[in-house]
């Protein structure tokens, strides 16, 4: 066992003074041989032992001390290395901790996402069965001999408005996903804001009107100029989700529309006299697949979407969107938009001299269609008008077509047909005839899919379902 440091000095220096009181006397007397001389010499044996004594010890203590100095000093390093790691510690703690509660954030986040996308399949299936269910149904009940032709017709109508509703909601989930996905590319163009807002009044007004509601006509500020620019399609979906919601959530009373300028700024107030928006979700109905609870909105149905596409549009035109409201009280949309106001009324070019339907007699039109079932439906909505129409299933047929018919007048591409599909088939078409109108008719609707068809020579762009009097407009337009 190792003895402490103090026990050991003690032991020292009594081991040196024993032997130096044992032995320095007969050292004296053998070196000087003399004893009436020795307490002379004690005294300075006494001064040489103090002075040894002293050396021994102050080289022993300097020896201790130095090792006591480094110990501290290793111990000081040792200490600030351990303060230095507990700092370290605390700020991968902190960390940590921040980073437990991003992880928690973003796991109620999906939880929540998850929960809402369980919610949104749950209720688009119910969204999208129920029209399907009225076109099914009165499809068959259409063709049952039995039912009178005024009950035909009105079974025909409940097809057609449900129709619209599930294309209303296909359009919604295309428009959701090429916003969230960044695939909308915006075109600024200038126009009349009172026609446009005629426009977005008549297309809603009828609607309104079945329901009992009034539909006021849109105010727009006289002193302001009212040709503006902006994406006007983006515009068109933003007030027609608005004023679509409008209707809906309004079962009885009115809805208005109020538009000005107020310099660089366009303002939109969509006003109804609905049911009212809480104000703990007047943040909430922005988001994808938010719906109000049942409470609220027991006899309201809908995919959740509509006001998502109007923040994703506006967020891309640079503006803003909130809601003023209260439950029982209606409620207040105010759209801003970064506009440019335009001093002068800007015409939109149109083809020179479109034809009349009485001009259309013998002209030869090239339907290029895979589906028998799309071929039919344009071929029954263009025979009544005396045109030669002519089919080819794939692209290379319709190449092939062109070159062996060069009187043909117009051709109405699909596009995703096989061989050769409608992109590359309209560029061969027109390097053999560049001045012939080529319309692309196609099931492609997501952003971009328009200017691909425009690239490749279309002259215009029709995407399915295609109505009739798209059709018509078109030839009016075009054939010549």
């Amino acid at each position: 066992m190792k003895l402490r440091f103090e026990y050991r000095l003690t032991l020292l220096y009594l081991f040196l003074g024993g032997l130096w009181i044992l032995f320095s006397d007969r050292l004296l007397l053998f070196f000087t041989g003399e004893t009436h001389s020795l307490s002379h010499w004690q005294t300075y044996k006494g001064w040489f032992f103090v002075g040894i004594t002293g050396l021994f010890l102050y080289s022993f203590v300097r020896r201790q001390m130095q090792i006591i100095g480094k110990a501290e000093k290793a111990l000081q390093e040792n200490n600030q290395r351990i303060q230095n790691q507990n700092i370290t510690l605390i700020q991968q703690n902190k960390e940590i901790e921040q980073i437990n509660g991003e992880l928690e954030v973003s796991r109620n986040r999906a939880l929540e996402a998850d929960r809402l996308k369980t919610a949104f399949l749950e209720n688009m299936s119910h969204e999208i069965r129920t029209p399907l269910n009225s076109i099914v149904g009165f499809s068959e009940l259409i063709t049952d001999p039995v039912i009178a032709l005024d009950e035909k017709q009105v079974f025909a109508q409940i097809i057609k408005s449900n129709s619209n509703q599930l294309l209303k909601i296909v359009h919604d989930i295309l428009d959701i996903s090429s916003l969230r996905t960044a695939q909308i590319a915006l075109h600024y163009k200038s126009f009349y804001l009172p026609d446009f807002l005629a426009l977005v009044y008549s297309e809603w007004e009828p609607e309104a009107r079945a329901k009992g509601l009034l539909f006021e006509k849109p105010v727009v500020n006289a002193d302001s100029a009212t040709l503006v620019k902006t994406d006007e399609k983006a515009l068109h979906k933003i007030l027609n989700n608005l004023v679509h919601n409008a209707i809906k959530f309004t079962p009885r009373g009115k809805v208005s529309i109020t538009a000005y300028i107020s310099g660089q700024m366009l303002n939109v107030k969509v006003f109804d006299t609905g049911i009212g928006i809480d104000i703990d979700h007047q943040v909430d109905i922005f988001e994808p697949f938010f719906q109000l609870t049942d409470t609220q909105t027991k006899f309201i149905e809908g995919t959740g979407l509509g006001l998502a596409i109007v923040k994703e549009y506006t967020a891309l035109l640079g503006g803003t969107i909130h809601c003023t409201s209260s439950p029982g009280s209606g409620s207040v949309f105010i759209l801003q938009l970064p506009i440019q106001p335009v001093q002068a009324r800007v015409v939109e070019p149109t083809p020179d001299n479109p034809a009349s339907q009485q001009e259309w007699n013998g002209k030869k039109i090239l339907i290029v269609e895979d589906e028998q079932n799309n071929y039919r439906y344009l071929y029954e909505i263009l025979k009544p008008y005396h045109l030669q129409i002519c089919h080819a299933e794939n692209g290379t047929e319709a190449v092939d077509f062109i070159k062996n018919n060069p009187d043909t007048d117009l051709v109405l591409m699909d596009i995703k047909i096989p061989v050769l599909n409608g992109y590359e088939a309209t560029r061969q078409i027109k390097e053999l005839r560049p001045e012939m109108p080529v319309i692309a008719q196609t099931a492609y609707a997501l952003a971009g899919d328009e200017e691909k068809a425009r690239d490749a020579g279309c002259t215009a762009y029709l995407s399915k379902p295609i109505r009739r009097l798209d059709i018509l407009d078109i030839l009016k337009a075009y054939l010549h």
